[in-house]
């Protein structure tokens, strides 16, 4: 970069902090419509000292994408 200044964006970091890993999700929810089944409403219940969470979706089990 020419003046040497320049902007982050998106910066995340993964890893293994030293805190408890959170529980996986139980109730997961996926509805579809009739009319375009690549359509979906999904939804969950929240599990505690969680913060986010990563959705992945595909057709083939090993080849998902992160939404």
């Amino acid at each position: 970069m020419p003046t040497g200044k320049f902007a982050l964006s998106g910066f995340r970091v993964f890893g293994k902090g030293k805190g408890a890993v959170p529980e996986k999700v139980k109730t997961f929810l996926v509805l579809r419509t009739e009319k375009d089944k690549r359509s979906a409403y999904i939804k969950w219940s929240p599990v505690d000292n969680a913060y986010a969470y990563n959705i992945y979706y595909g057709t083939i089990r090993i080849n998902y994408t992160t939404v």
